[in-house]
């Protein structure tokens, strides 16, 4: 019996280890993740007339999270805006590690530009 307690305790630490991850307007599986090139800016105002809004994801505390630094965040932002074919991510909201949470927590959106040449003008911030 308590080897059962045991592995069950186990195995609930390791299910919940990453972000949770709620999305807005749009469903990806992650059996659509691929790699691309795609920029990501923080706090930055984007115009209607630049991009279209594809999409809204946050990313929070799954509770009992171990795998959920700034590093995880953005390559899963990664994966979903390349899933998305988006090419703009934009970071509006972040929330370094604290007290309340060991987890780095974020809310972004995915652009996706027009048929002007305004990408070639926006790059990407310093990491």
């Amino acid at each position: 019996m308590k080897r059962l307690i045991s592995l069950l305790l186990i195995s609930l630490l390791f299910t919940n280890c990453t972000h949770l991850i709620l999305r807005t307007g749009y469903k990806v599986d992650k059996s659509d993740y691929k790699t691309c090139d795609v920029i990501i800016k923080k706090g930055t105002q984007i115009g209607d007339t630049t991009a279209t809004k594809i999409g809204k994801i946050n990313l929070t505390d799954s509770g009992l999270s171990l795998a959920c630094n700034e590093k995880r965040a953005i390559d899963i932002l990664k994966k979903e805006a390349c899933a998305l074919d988006a090419d703009l991510i934009l970071i509006t909201k972040e929330y370094p590690p604290d007290i309340i949470s060991s987890c780095y927590r974020c809310t972004a959106e995915f652009y996706k530009y027009g048929v002007t040449n305004e990408e070639s003008q926006i790059q990407n911030d310093e990491q």
